[in-house]
């Protein structure tokens, strides 16, 4: 470290001035003290120098105009002029164009005073003013807009955007870096159509506005630390290749990115809070079945939510085709009712179950009726010593056989059969329960004719469940023909 006065600055610059050096550099100097000389005692005349670098300057004191320092320097005509880490308020240019082609101004406190003034920098490619006190981004716009400036570095400043402010680059422009500002959404207005890489990570951006200008040129994008909540589409953006989106607060990317963004071959999305359900099915498949190489895949991509798959890392994340495909959902779904629905109807034809459900309905509606009633009124309804159920193929045996034997002629035996006693003003069922009920004895004549009947059957099952009798007696089987195991 050096402490010298500005007067043995001058003298030093001067020396080397006229010596064959092309590039100098001046390093963690301080100067102060009162200045004699000034840019107009300094001969610019014959020299080859190319570069002059001052960087980690400290001015102790100041005791000068500022504009002799400023105008000392500027005045070189050389390429490439660099004061960096020097505090330095601002900066002073001369009312003619110059030939710098690379100006590095980083880390000083430099403000939009720079920009109200006209310079004139027709060769400049290159400007680096990261690290400074700006604020106003169409200002530096303007600024640019009468250089072919290329490479611009504004990052770590105080820049904001207006939407109502007009912004004005040049064509030239190629690489900015916007990063660590102040900057909105609407810096996408801001920008030139021109640029190829363009850093806008650390700043307040929550979406890319669909009204933004197309940058048809753009190629490398980086908006991370920021509060996106969706991956960009890439309809303004048709030739990006390489996106950093990380660490801002993605639930699940939007199919619009997968579709429109097929020249993306490098994203870097991780550190995201992804919710892992089936819309970040198709975000999860980009890595597997696409060209895109997924920067920190797959330790930096985890689910957040939901809670239960906190932690988890995407690639282990398994989202069933069923539960996420909709149409493929539906068309499950309809399959299977129809095949429950055939195998329904199958029962029904083969196993007779519209029957069983009659008869079961019926028996219930009995059971609650019965449950209602006492035995002594149950008693009391009983009109017949016996009621016969038979096949309508053995009623000849019946009627010419049975009842004869049964019935007494002095009548005191009362005999209930079917066709005798049914009520047109009641259904089947209905009759079969009130015949049951109000006789004291069920006699069955059994037959391959009877077993093989429906209605049979419907008798049968009344009468052996027993609603209407305490005792199990009341049911009397006859066996008229063997029946063979093939008719059962």
């Amino acid at each position: 470290k050096v402490d010298l006065l500005w007067d043995d600055l001058f003298l030093i610059l001067q020396f080397v001035w006229h010596t064959s050096v092309e590039h100098f550099q001046i390093r963690n100097v301080t100067f102060g003290g009162k200045a004699y000389l000034d840019h107009n005692s300094f001969d610019y005349s014959n020299t080859v120098m190319r570069t002059i670098k001052l960087e980690h300057v400290h001015f102790r004191v100041f005791y000068i105009q500022q504009d002799k320092i400023y105008l000392l320097l500027t005045k070189m005509d050389i390429e490439n002029l660099t004061i960096s880490n020097a505090q330095m308020p601002h900066m002073l240019f001369p009312n003619y164009p110059t030939k710098f082609q690379y100006l590095n101004f980083a880390n000083n406190i430099l403000t939009d005073e720079l920009f109200k003034r006209t310079i004139q920098l027709p060769h400049l490619k290159t400007l680096i003013l990261n690290g400074n006190k700006l604020e106003t981004l169409s200002l530096v716009s303007c600024f640019a807009n009468n250089t072919p400036l290329e490479h611009l570095d504004l990052s770590q400043n105080l820049l904001q955007h207006k939407n109502d402010e007009n912004c004005s680059w040049p064509e030239t422009v190629v690489n900015m870096n916007l990063s660590y500002n102040k900057l909105s959404d609407s810096v996408f207005r801001c920008l030139p159509k021109s640029i190829q890489i363009l850093d806008l990570n650390n700043n307040q951006i929550q979406t890319v506005p669909k009204e933004t200008i197309h940058l048809m040129a753009l190629r490398e994008l980086n908006i991370a630390f920021n509060f996106l909540t969706d991956l960009p589409g890439c309809s303004h953006f048709s030739r990006l290749s390489v996106l950093n989106i990380e660490m801002n607060f993605i639930l699940s990317p939007s199919l619009d990115f997968v579709q429109s963004c097929q020249e993306v071959k490098t994203l870097n999305a991780g550190r995201n809070p992804f919710r892992c359900t089936c819309e970040l099915k198709n975000f999860i498949q980009l890595e597997t079945y696409s060209e895109v190489m997924m920067v920190g895949w797959s330790d930096s991509y985890t689910c957040e939510y939901p809670l239960n798959l906190r932690g988890t890392r995407l690639k282990d994340v398994h989202l069933h085709e069923l539960s996420c495909n909709t149409a493929l959902l539906i068309v499950t779904i309809v399959v299977i009712m129809l095949v429950l629905g055939l195998a329904v109807a199958f029962c029904c034809l083969h196993f007779d179950l519209p029957w069983y459900l009659r008869m079961l309905g019926q028996c219930t509606q009995t059971w609650h009726r019965v449950r209602k009633t006492t035995q002594e009124q149950l008693k009391r309804n009983v009109r017949f010593h016996a009621f016969i159920s038979y096949s309508e193929h053995d009623s000849l045996w019946v009627k010419n056989e049975l009842i004869p034997n049964l019935e007494k002629e002095d009548g005191s035996i009362l005999i209930c059969l079917y066709e005798s006693y049914f009520d047109p003003g009641k259904s089947i069922s209905e009759n079969i329960v009130s015949f049951i009920e109000k006789s004291y004895k069920s006699i069955f004549v059994l037959s391959p004719n009877f077993v093989q009947n429906e209605w049979c059957h419907y008798e049968f099952y009344f009468a052996h469940h027993n609603l209407f009798h305490e005792n199990s007696d009341h049911i009397i089987l006859i066996l008229l023909e063997p029946i063979p195991l093939y008719c059962i």
